[in-house]
């Protein structure tokens, strides 16, 4: 399995690892899980330091997309994304578009620095913006 997930309830908590070839099917997979569990709001961490794609930069930049879109929605928990250096290019206008989501997030290219950011990044969530409702508001 070249994306294996976890997602911790306790802890509020999603853990990727890509180890192989992965696919666009492979990340909407696990998008489709985490709104299925109500887990978009748990800090997050995709370790893609073992992975490899043949992935157009069309189908990364869609995946960016489809989640920046989702904080319409939903609560988003804070992010910590692990690339190698030479994949970050490629990976750059996706993570550019998931920067300017209402959460926390830093690019890193070590998976367990990436996880200790992680372990002390904000559990602050933030309320998705709706009609009439002001980013980061509260809600009565």
């Amino acid at each position: 399995m070249p994306l294996i997930w976890n997602i911790d309830t306790h802890g509020q908590l999603v853990t990727a690892i890509a180890n192989g070839h992965v696919a666009r099917s492979d990340f909407e997979i696990l998008i489709d899980r985490m709104i299925e569990v109500d887990a978009l709001p748990y800090r997050k961490l995709l370790d893609l330091i073992g992975a490899k794609t043949q992935m157009s930069a069309e189908e990364i930049l869609s995946l960016g997309v489809r989640l920046r879109a989702l904080q319409d929605e939903y609560v988003l928990g804070a992010l910590a994304l692990a690339v190698r250096s030479e994949t970050f290019q490629h990976v750059a206008r996706a993570a550019g578009i998931l920067a300017a989501a209402r959460r926390p997030m830093r690019i890193f290219d070590c998976g367990s620095t990436a996880r200790r950011w992680l372990e002390t990044a904000p559990r602050e969530v933030h309320t998705p913006a709706g009609p009439g409702v002001a980013p980061n508001s509260t809600l009565p």
